[in-house]
């Protein structure tokens, strides 16, 4: 990609206002749209609450509504596992709702370019923009572009 498209198609992804949910695997910083999380589910006890959000636990998975598929996120990126600890996001994809396991959730942030400046990133696979903020870089996920492990789909 040369360098006069990086900014427009950060600008596309990344608009001033968005909502954008912050979370971490490892030291590693990623971002998701607002409006494509339905739901942050504690996995274990003591998980402060996430500023923005409603609380919400893994008996919110159940609920009378169909089965969502689990995933720990570190391994669909080819991370090493660490088991279950962290929080699920559970995420609107163009196949239905998938729970993502992620290692810890940061907060919601309001996306303003003068506080929290594109960078100029190779843009590739599930990553659509990236960004500083809050003294770090933050990567931008497309949820439909992370590919599940064998034998796990999202329900219908």
């Amino acid at each position: 990609m040369s360098d006069s498209l990086a900014p427009r198609t950060v600008l596309k992804v990344l608009e001033p206002g968005k909502e954008l949910l912050l979370f971490r695997l490892g030291d590693r910083g990623y971002a998701s749209a607002r409006e494509q999380v339905r739901e942050v589910v504690d996995v274990g006890a003591g998980q402060p609450a996430v500023p923005g959000l409603s609380p919400s636990s893994l008996g919110g998975l159940g609920g009378g509504q169909r089965p969502v598929a689990l995933v720990s996120l570190r391994v669909a990126l080819g991370l090493p596992d660490r088991g279950p600890e962290g929080r699920i996001l559970v995420v609107a994809t163009r196949t239905g709702p998938v729970g993502f396991l992620v290692d810890e959730v940061v907060r919601v942030l309001r996306y303003d370019p003068a506080s929290h400046p594109p960078e100029a990133t190779r843009l590739s696979g599930y990553v659509t923009a990236s960004f500083q903020a809050l003294g770090g870089s933050w990567l931008l996920i497309d949820w439909n572009a992370i590919r599940l492990p064998a034998g796990i789909t999202a329900p219908r």
